[in-house]
């Protein structure tokens, strides 16, 4: 888990899958959300779509630190 302290939210909602599928939408990944929301949700394997959003992840995963896991007791 990664994780960047900022006043802001992160908002983003897509899946990247081996860097061939992307999944993006504006469905919350809950449950209730897939089964009774009007969202929408695309998936596709367009290089030219699923590139972008490979790229601006490995942004994100470099630009965020490590969470240390440990417990604190």
């Amino acid at each position: 888990m990664r994780m960047k302290k900022s006043p802001f939210l992160m908002h983003h909602k897509f899946l990247v899958i081996d860097k061939k599928i992307l999944i993006s939408g504006s469905s919350n990944w809950t449950s209730r959300a897939l089964a009774g929301n009007w969202d929408n949700i695309i998936a596709t394997s367009v290089p030219a779509l699923v590139t972008p959003f490979s790229q601006h992840f490995s942004e994100l995963w470099t630009e965020f630190s490590e969470m240390d896991h440990k417990l604190q007791v």
